[in-house]
């Protein structure tokens, strides 16, 4: 998630309304519509989306983050 916020400047789930942000975090409810998102590099939204996983078993461990191909730029 910190990732998402330092390349976006926003947070994923984000929706003004407290009871909505938590049903999004829930649901794992995020995307990449802001026009930032347009200047970002396939692999910098690649990384993010094998990070922000609902599921820890699906998610990204750390040895797979530092072979992740955005980290080698």
């Amino acid at each position: 998630m910190l990732t998402y916020v330092l390349l976006s400047g926003i947070e994923p789930f984000n929706d003004g309304e407290r009871d909505t942000v938590f049903k999004k975090i829930l649901k794992c409810d995020y995307n990449f519509n802001d026009k930032i998102w347009k200047s970002i590099s396939s692999e910098g939204v690649d990384f993010i989306q094998k990070l922000i996983v609902l599921d820890p078993h699906e998610r990204m461990n750390f040895d797979q983050m530092t072979e992740h191909p955005w980290l080698s730029y």
